[in-house]
């Protein structure tokens, strides 16, 4: 996020950089986390 310079998600790579480079199309992250899901909310009780 620009504005605030904070993460929007948080992802695990599903091939690695070659793999990636060779593919036109298709999903290559697997979200793990985004902004404003139960984990973000759950943060926010530590701080």
């Amino acid at each position: 996020e620009e504005t605030k310079h904070r993460a929007l998600a948080v992802g695990k790579a599903m091939f690695d950089a070659l793999e990636m480079e060779s593919k036109s199309s298709g999903k290559v992250i697997k979200n793990i986390h985004t902004i404003q899901d139960s984990i973000w909310e759950f943060e926010k009780s530590f701080t």
